[in-house]
């Protein structure tokens, strides 16, 4: 995948309404940028999926913008 940020809505309640195009593109990207880690650990962990999560939200969107934009600079998904 060359560098890109993919935007990827995740089911609320039911994993079953996940879409394969969403399981790809989180099967394939390098890291996740989260709004909350434990749901998003959750999610990963039902479909089996392993990556490096980030925490971004509300509270600390301004201090992880800059990490957004080095991540795909460096070349990263």
């Amino acid at each position: 995948m060359k560098p890109t940020l993919y935007i990827t809505p995740t089911p609320i309640g039911n994993y079953d309404d996940i879409t394969l195009r969403a399981l790809k593109v989180l099967k394939e990207v390098d890291f996740i940028f989260c709004e909350e880690l434990k749901p998003a650990h959750r999610l990963l962990a039902h479909f089996n999926i392993s990556k490096e999560l980030i925490s971004l939200n509300e509270h600390n969107e301004k201090e992880i913008a800059d990490e957004v934009i080095n991540k795909l600079l460096d070349g990263k998904t």
